[in-house]
């Protein structure tokens, strides 16, 4: 706990929660984060240390909410759209994980993980398939698996050799 005129200040919260978290004390790291956002709830980096922190300690809502919450206050923080795509898909929110995706690829076109990306895609539109080629009954719909095939091709343009042959 900060004291006196420390405990007035975002950025002295921001530094004991980053102190705590290396020392391995999560729960009062999160205090520390939380504190310096009751501070400064503008701050795109506590944002994503909090959500850090929350997703290490296994609490995936309260990580989505937080990287969600710096990416928007600062729409081109790469590392809150991977996390936020991560997070996402574990919570089943494919779609909103695509989106976090497509937000990450357009920051960082050639982000080392974009064949996790174009992989996931390739799995949809194939997953897609085979629901409509093994439930007739479903009324006939505007099938995504060509469009996401075209995304996953242009997301590994120019990607040639081992890296490539992943997909």
């Amino acid at each position: 706990v900060l004291h006196g005129a420390a405990s007035g200040h975002s950025r002295c919260w921001r530094v004991a929660g980053g102190a705590l978290a290396m020392l391995g004390r999560i729960d009062e790291s999160i205090d520390a984060f939380t504190e310096s956002l009751n501070l400064d709830n503008e701050d795109p980096a506590g944002w994503f240390n909090l959500g850090m922190l929350h997703r290490r300690n296994g609490n995936i809502d309260s990580a989505c909410t937080c990287f969600a919450a710096a990416l928007s206050l600062d729409e081109e923080h790469a590392k809150s759209a991977y996390a936020l795509a991560d997070v996402r898909l574990q919570l089943g929110d494919v779609e909103g994980s695509l989106e976090s995706w497509r937000t990450l690829l357009t920051l960082q076109p050639d982000h080392p993980d974009r064949v996790r990306f174009a992989r996931m895609l390739i799995e949809i539109a194939e997953g897609e398939g085979t629901i409509l080629e093994t439930h007739t009954e479903l009324p006939p719909t505007l099938p995504e698996g060509p469009v996401l095939s075209r995304e996953a091709n242009e997301v590994m343009d120019g990607i040639r050799g081992t890296e490539a042959d992943l997909l």
